[in-house]
């Protein structure tokens, strides 16, 4: 089963993207903040991130390049 890493700092968000894709048939994880979604991918890589870039912490722009550099065949969007 493909899985997805949802992260973002928005709970609604999270639930929704979460309900349409495992309806879909998607493994679903999430994380609040760019570094809880740097730890979970690195734990576990997902098939694919969906990454908010407004985020309290660490920005998504950060998270991204982060991901990008200790894992370049990540896929986020």
């Amino acid at each position: 089963m493909p899985s997805v890493l949802i992260v973002d700092d928005e709970e609604a968000i999270r639930r929704l993207i979460r309900s349409t894709l495992e309806q879909a048939g998607y493994h679903v994880r999430e994380a609040a903040d760019g570094k809880a979604g740097l730890s979970h991918y690195r734990q576990s890589p997902a098939d694919l991130v969906s990454m908010d870039i407004l985020m309290p912490d660490q920005d998504g722009l950060e998270s991204i390049l982060t991901l990008l550099r200790k894992f370049p065949h990540a896929r986020i969007i």
